[in-house]
């Protein structure tokens, strides 16, 4: 594969991530990956937790104590791409957000899962214009956020 140069190229912030490598230098997100982990911040984050940005964040686990209807639903998605617009600037990324509740039938559990795809639009227009085998780019993530309305518990995993 060649390499595509650096003006084409994603040019995202190095993301670190809690944990080292076998030098002891932390492990670091690039590109695309520390696109992912930014979004998976702003969806995690509550808004006031930096005092310098307080409108940052969404605070999703806030949102899984409340009945999850689809007005609901829909302004959870509103926010999120709200957050994504403002605080992150990569221009020839498509990001698609959908939500979706699960498990309706417990009625002591609100679960909600939220997947995102990221789309890198460069690489895929540079990789056709020369030719090239087509990578799609393509990065999806999952997360599966959940609480228990009657013990006050929340529950959250992430699905790469």
């Amino acid at each position: 594969m060649r390499e595509i140069s650096n003006k084409n190229k994603i040019s995202f912030n190095k993301e670190p991530i809690l944990d080292f490598n076998g030098f002891d230098n932390p492990l670091m997100y690039e590109d695309m990956e520390a696109l992912a982990q930014t979004i998976r911040n702003i969806i995690l984050v509550e808004k006031g937790t930096y005092p310098n940005t307080p409108d940052f964040g969404v605070g999703i686990n806030n949102y899984l104590f409340e009945i999850l209807d689809s007005i609901t639903i829909s302004e959870i998605s509103t926010e999120i791409q709200r957050q994504i617009a403002k605080y992150i600037v990569a221009d020839s990324v498509e990001i698609n957000v959908m939500l979706e509740r699960i498990n309706k039938e417990q009625k002591d559990l609100n679960a909600l899962a939220v997947s995102i795809t990221l789309y890198d639009n460069m690489k895929y227009r540079i990789a056709r214009s020369e030719g090239e085998e087509e990578e799609d780019g393509r990065i999806d993530f999952s997360y599966l956020f959940a609480a228990n309305t009657g013990n006050k518990r929340t529950i959250s995993k992430i699905i790469t």
